[in-house]
């Protein structure tokens, strides 16, 4: 019908950084902040200090469009500071990306898969409270009222993350072996019992209404 519909996500969490994860995740939105916030500002082009400031500037912004909350400012405020550091220390070898067989590569995506999705309880949470009342029972492993946490379903999330990941790199390196023709009806009963476990009883309002 002549429409050309962009890929929008690109295996995020194989990520081996926060600068890849920016370029995998959600590549709309990021590529409108990068041409639309992060240049006008100056982007790299105004010496290391301002650079660092324009990171930030531009993830602050991008959380406050997601809704006025705090908690939106807080992700964007993070993920700026994140940014900003990977620069400073990359100086020099800014798109250093390492091979899946070296053991850093496992250390650098484990790490940056911990930094996102922790990252992203504050995003997920109505308040400031929240966060702090989850952080605070992740830490001292309080489970109190969020025994869902434990539940066996949750399981399914490692084994469908990781079990996605090496089903496509196997089946690209030996395509005769058919791997994924018998594990793609596995990894739909597994996503079928996740949904049935994990799905709210109740419709979750808009997120962006909250704005």
């Amino acid at each position: 019908m002549g429409f050309k519909l962009p890929e929008n996500f690109n295996l995020p969490y194989a990520s081996q950084s926060i600068t890849e994860f920016w370029r995998r995740w959600h590549i709309s939105l990021s590529t409108w902040l990068r041409d639309y916030l992060y240049v006008p500002l100056g982007g790299n082009r105004k010496g290391s200090v301002r650079t660092y400031i324009n990171l930030m500037l531009t993830m602050l912004l991008g959380g406050l469009w997601h809704g006025a909350s705090w908690n939106f400012v807080l992700w964007g405020g993070l993920h700026g500071s994140y940014l900003a550091v990977e620069r400073f220390f990359k100086r020099g070898h800014p798109n250093s990306v390492t091979p899946w067989t070296s053991p850093i590569t496992w250390f650098k995506a484990s790490g940056t898969f911990l930094l996102v999705t922790l990252t992203w309880i504050f995003f997920r949470s109505p308040s400031i409270h929240t966060t702090e009342a989850v952080f605070r029972k992740l830490f001292l492993l309080d489970t109190g009222g969020f025994e869902w946490l434990y539940q066996p379903a949750m399981i399914t999330v490692p084994v469908i993350i990781i079990g996605g990941y090496l089903v496509r790199r196997f089946s690209l390196r030996y395509p005769y072996l058919n791997i994924q023709r018998s594990y793609t009806p596995a990894l739909i009963l597994i996503q079928i019992l996740f949904i049935y476990f994990l799905a709210p009883t109740n419709a979750s309002p808009f997120i962006y209404f909250q704005f």
